[in-house]
Formats: C-alpha cells, sequence, structure tokens
C-alpha cells in the first residue's frame, strides 16, 4: 500500500471572493479554515478556530504578517501558525498551503495521519499543562476519527506515570473508564466527556504527585527465584528502595506478568485489607492499564505500586478487628485451611449458601462458608464473585438515615470486594485467595449499615419509582433509584440502555475517585452475572450511590460542550 501523500489539495471558492483585508470562512473536507489575503496580495489559510478558546479567526485581523484573535487579543505568525503571545508555549495555530490556479483559489489539507498526529499531540500537552478545554478538544478529535480509548488512555498514562513516586487515582481512573467504555456504548459526546474526565484527573496529579529517583537493577549475577520472597519481606520491613530494585532487576530479566502479578498480589494480601482495599484496587487497575498500553511499561508503572503496599494501613493492627469478635484469628484460621489447588469454575452450585452465610451475622458463619464453598467446588474466582455480589447488596440495602459518610463504608467493601474477584479471575493463587477472608471480614464488619434493610425490587416490597433517573440524582431521591433499574431492566433485559443512561449520568457530575471506582465495578459485575436473579443488584446499589451524592457542580461538563462546539465550528460567544 503507497504512503499516504503529506497534503490533499481541494477546491476552496474562486479567487475573486478573498480580496485583501478580508477573510473568508470556508469548511473543506472537515477542516474549518480561515482565508486571507494580506498586503501583497499573497495568500494566507488557518484554521478558523482560534487555539485558545475557538474564536472564529476570520472575526480577526491580518497586518504585517500578524494575525490577531480580537477575543482575547491573541496573535500568531501567518506563515507559520506559531502563537506570539505570552505564557502560550504549544499553542499555535494550524497553518495550511493556499495557491491560485487561474480564477480558482486551491487548499492543501493535511493527511488523515497527520491531523491525527497533531490531535495526539495536543493531548499530551493538555495532560502536560493539565489543561481541560485542550484535553477535551483533543480526545473529540480523535474519538470523532474512531481513535478508540484505549490509545486515548495510552496517551494519557504515557504523559503521567514517568517516574512518578505513588501510583495515584489518574491512572487508576483511566483505566476504570475504558473498562466502562467497553460496555456501556455511549454517543459520542458522552464518550467526549468521559475520558475528559479520566485524562483531567491524571492531569492534575501530575502536579501533586512528587518525582522519584528510579532504582536501578542488582548487578549480573545476583540470585534468581528469590524475588518474590525477597520483594515480600523488604515491603514487609516497609524497604521499599529495596523491593523496587528486586523489582526492576525481576522485569529486565524478562519476567512474565503472571509470576509479576504473583509477586506483588502476594505482597498485598500479607496484610489485612492493606489501605481500606485500595491497594488491592490499585495494583490490579495497573495491570488492567499495563494490558491496555502494553508490557513494555511495567517497569514505568509497576515500582509505584511498591509505597502503596508497604505503607498502607494493615488493618490486622485496628482493634475494630479484634474486638468483640476477633476476626483476625478467624482470618489467620481460614488462611490456613485454605485448599492447596483452586478448582474449575463451572461446576458450583452453592452460591446461595455462601450469600447467606457471608451476609449473616455470623462472623465464624462467614469465614466457613467460604470453605465450605471452595472445598464443595467453588473456584477461587467464584467465591470471588459471590462476596462481590453479597458486598453489592450491602450497598442496595444501605439505609439513607446512616450517617452520610458510611457510604464509603459500604463502598470500600463492595470496590475491595470486586477487584478481588477481577484478579483471582486472571492471576488465581492461593496466596491471592487468603483475600477473601479480610473480604468478609469487612463485610461483617459493615453488617449494621443494613439495620434496618432497605426493601430491594426483588423482595416485593420496594416502591415503585415516581421519576427517572436523571430526576433522582437532581432531588437526591435515594429511594426511587433502584426501582428505577429495576424498571429499566424490565423494559429491556439486555441491559443496554440502562448501562448508557447509568453511565452517562455519572459522567455528567464532577466525578469523585469513589464514584469512578463504583461505576467501574458496578457495571462489571453486572456484565459478568447474566442470566442472574440478582443481576440488577450492582446497577441499583450503584443508582442509589449517585442519587445520594448528586447533583454536583458539573464544571467538567460545561467545559466539555465548549470544546465540543469549537470543534464543530460553532460560535461561543454569540
Amino acid at each position: 500500500m503507497p504512503p499516504e501523500s503529506p497534503t490533499r489539495w481541494v477546491l476552496a471558492c474562486p479567487s475573486a471572493d478573498v480580496s485583501s483585508g478580508h477573510a473568508k470562512a470556508l469548511k473543506l473536507e472537515g477542516h474549518l479554515v480561515a482565508l486571507f489575503r494580506d498586503e501583497d496580495g499573497a495568500l494566507v489559510a488557518v484554521d478558523n478556530r482560534c487555539p485558545h478558546m475557538g474564536f472564529p479567526m476570520t472575526k480577526g485581523t491580518l497586518q504585517a504578517g500578524v494575525l490577531t484573535c480580537h477575543w482575547h487579543q491573541w496573535q500568531f505568525d501567518a506563515g507559520s501558525g506559531g502563537c506570539l503571545s505570552p505564557g502560550s508555549r504549544g499553542t499555535d495555530l494550524a497553518t495550511y498551503r493556499a495557491e491560485t490556479r487561474g480564477q480558482e483559489i486551491w487548499v492543501g489539507l493535511p493527511a488523515v495521519a497527520a491531523d491525527l498526529e497533531r490531535h495526539r499531540r495536543s493531548l499530551d500537552r493538555a495532560v502536560f499543562e493539565a489543561s481541560t478545554l485542550r484535553a477535551a478538544k483533543a480526545v473529540h478529535s480523535l474519538l470523532d476519527a474512531k481513535v478508540s480509548a484505549a490509545e486515548i488512555c495510552r496517551i494519557a498514562a504515557l504523559r503521567a506515570l514517568p517516574l512518578r513516586e505513588e501510583l495515584g487515582s489518574g491512572p487508576i481512573t483511566l483505566a476504570a473508564v475504558a473498562n466502562v467504555l467497553d460496555l456501556a456504548d455511549l454517543p459520542l459526546e458522552d464518550r467526549t466527556l468521559a475520558l475528559t474526565h479520566a485524562v483531567r484527573t491524571t492531569a492534575l496529579e501530575i502536579r501533586a504527585t512528587p518525582l522519584r529517583r528510579p532504582e536501578v537493577p542488582l548487578p549480573p549475577g545476583a540470585a534468581s527465584g528469590r524475588e518474590k520472597a525477597w520483594i515480600r519481606g523488604f515491603l514487609e520491613d516497609r524497604e521499599v528502595s529495596a523491593a523496587e530494585r528486586v523489582l526492576v532487576t525481576a522485569l529486565g530479566r524478562g519476567a512474565p506478568a503472571k509470576d509479576v502479578a504473583d509477586m506483588l498480589f502476594a505482597a498485598v494480601t500479607d496484610h489485612v485489607f492493606n489501605n481500606l482495599g485500595h491497594t488491592l484496587d490499585f495494583t490490579r487497575k495497573a495491570f488492567e492499564l499495563l494490558d491496555r498500553i502494553g508490557w513494555e511499561h511495567a517497569g514505568t508503572i509497576l515500582p509505584s505500586l511498591l509505597p502503596l503496599i508497604a505503607n498502607g494501613t494493615r488493618h490486622e493492627e485496628d482493634m475494630a478487628w479484634k474486638r468483640p469478635e476477633d476476626l483476625i484469628a478467624l482470618i489467620r484460621e481460614g488462611e490456613k485451611a485454605l485448599p492447596e489447588r483452586d478448582n474449575p469454575s463451572g461446576r458450583w452450585k452453592g452460591e446461595n449458601a455462601l450469600l447467606t452465610a457471608l451476609l449473616g451475622e455470623d462472623a465464624k458463619a462467614a469465614f466457613a462458608g467460604i470453605l465450605n464453598a471452595l472445598n464443595g467446588g467453588a473456584s477461587y474466582a467464584e467465591a470471588g464473585r459471590a462476596l462481590a455480589l453479597a458486598a453489592s447488596l450491602r450497598v442496595a440495602r444501605f439505609h439513607p438515615l446512616n450517617e452520610f459518610g458510611d457510604w464509603d463504608t459500604v463502598h470500600h467493601a463492595f470496590t475491595h470486594a470486586h477487584a478481588l474477584y477481577r484478579a483471582l479471575e486472571a492471576h488465581p493463587s492461593r496466596e491471592l485467595a487468603r483475600g477473601l477472608f479480610p473480604a468478609a471480614g469487612y463485610l461483617y464488619l459493615a453488617r449494621y449499615l443494613n439495620v434496618p434493610k432497605v426493601p430491594l425490587p426483588h423482595e416485593g416490597k420496594a416502591p415503585a419509582p415516581a421519576c427517572t433517573l436523571a430526576e433522582s440524582i437532581e432531588r437526591r431521591d435515594v429511594d426511587a433509584a433502584a426501582g428505577i433499574v429495576w424498571e429499566g431492566l424490565t423494559r429491556d433485559p439486555s441491559g443496554k440502555p440502562l448501562l448508557c443512561d447509568l453511565a452517562s449520568a455519572a459522567f455528567r457530575e464532577d466525578l469523585g475517585f469513589h464514584t469512578v471506582q463504583h461505576l467501574e465495578a458496578s457495571v462489571r459485575l453486572f456484565a459478568s452475572l447474566e442470566g442472574h436473579p440478582l443481576r440488577y443488584v450492582p446497577l441499583a446499589g450503584l443508582a442509589r450511590w449517585m442519587a445520594a451524592h448528586g447533583p454536583t457542580p458539573r464544571a467538567v461538563r460545561q467545559t466539555v460542550t465548549n470544546a465540543i462546539k469549537l470543534q464543530r465550528g460553532e460560535a461561543l460567544h454569540e
């Protein structure tokens, strides 16, 4: 296949249409072009949108080779498009070739590949500058050109991650939003909004997260085969630098993802519910992000997990886990009794019994229920999915008369259990399966938040909703939310319209990180429960969470709306 020509010439207009001192606005094959003729009669063709805020350049002036946008007085070199205004580094105006052919003016548009590369550079710059408007314009242009969400996440992640001291919520948000977009078929505008949220979160973290000095691999001849034990031992003693040297040595030797995941998840589950479960979720999302951007970037991402693992709260030191019920002793007993081998999935039929045990008032019965399930044929991942479903029931049954901050308690139980389920599905191991017991313990500690239990539709007790999902969020009508989900699935059992409604409603808000986590875990668990009688529960919990936490100022949505208008050539100033 021949290489793409760098320029494609298109007929713009009759030559007489562009006189000196005047400008003409044109739309040529999707490009918004401003045509000028300077004092010497030479043609100037530029993008008709000022790269600052999109004001039409045709409403500006061209004098002595300088183009001036009259909205904020930004100035550009008419020949190169280079911006001459202070504080605008990297904000140049796209220029095009233009020539007269007989009585016609022809404009040379860039090849599609050149356009895409310009948008990629703009997105990279937006992350560097933490510019939400620039990010939204670049994301919209890339999506409109059929660039995948995974590629957009890759650009943002690779700008944000190098040499960061600790993995933050930005890259995790990138992975979570990409997971949601895999399942919710959102229109272009909503996909732009979703990815702009993720890119913006990532960009803001660049300024807030300290840089680190990367550790170098151990010298040649360092013992191999001991990396896992060494990493766990160093992280146990909170020796992050030593653990990093071992990790980068293993990666340098070409350790496969499976082995590296085994090392890190074992270290995470060496302690109880590390950092309220966030550490396990971040670790799983880091591997999911690498699945999207390439394992070759593991050395950039994975070392930033080590401070989280080493320094996170270890809840075996928390008195709530020891009195009045000694959950730590039960966890240690359960760990010792774990089956040595994982069972194959698809044969286990005891989920109802495990759900009953996990949601009951007896901690010992909950731990025994996990062991009974595993000894009765459940795979590690199947037990993890049952835990995630039980935790989603905690959210769906959360009584709004509880303290508002306790939404976070049921949230942590759910998102951690879901992350554990996904980790066991992708990287099953006996050491990772130890995490089933702390997850059950936290679920037990949160039981009082379902007293009294909010009735759910499948129990025949929930009131019929009298409003839409959007109205429930505007009114903070938590009680209506579960019924809205139930009715939506009754109308369309595939759940596709409902998923779009929930995702769109979530992205319209100025998302906090917990909402992103909750959205991603809910829609993915829903997708994994096809044919299950409680399939709706994760989405019911999500809808109740959104109603409780909305509405928000929606500033990002306004910026994205403006960006889309600018990319389409619509005016903001009129």
